[in-house]
């Protein structure tokens, strides 16, 4: 029986090299740029800073869907359309992983992420109301929902995640 040789030649070589360029050029066109995949697609950004979630709260029928983003230096931006005073809504990194407020800090959320794309928590306002949210990513502008064609229940607490670098605060 012939031996087969353990030289690479140039032509494997090459046919290595391609596969590496079409497997980056596939996952810089799926949108993950910036985030880390697994298995079941994107994980999320790695730091919240310049990223946009869907925000939904089950408790307020009264306020639709709509998306957040974690601007630099602790700004926020939403869609949210009762939001009266856009400028002063801001956000950060807490030890459950994270808060941040709308109106003059009238309604505040702490969350934590709890899945691959998921971050739940807790809501409230001034008033005394509390409500639970759920922040899914990525989140397509034009449709105000999930750009990954996944319904969040994809995204569940019990799945196992793949493991990632995390800070303190889990992001």
């Amino acid at each position: 029986m012939p031996q087969l040789s353990s030289r690479r030649t140039p032509l494997s070589l090459a046919v290595a090299v391609a596969v590496v360029v079409i497997a980056a050029a596939f996952f810089s066109l799926m949108g993950c740029s910036g985030a880390q995949r697994s298995s079941r697609g994107c994980t999320g950004p790695e730091d919240l800073e310049g990223s946009t979630w869907l925000l939904h709260v089950p408790e307020l029928q009264d306020t639709p869907d709509h998306s957040v983003t974690f601007h630099a230096g602790g700004r926020m931006g939403t869609t949210h359309p009762r939001d009266t005073t856009p400028d002063n809504d801001e956000w950060e990194r807490s030890d459950r992983g994270l808060r941040f407020w709308y109106n003059n800090r009238y309604a505040w959320y702490d969350g934590e992420r709890t899945g691959a794309c998921v971050i739940t928590g807790e809501g409230g306002n001034t008033t005394g109301k509390q409500w639970t949210f759920r922040l899914t990513w990525p989140v397509d502008e034009a449709a105000g929902e999930r750009s990954d064609g996944e319904s969040d229940e994809s995204d569940q607490a019990d799945e196992p995640e793949a493991p990632r670098k995390r800070t303190r605060a889990g992001f």
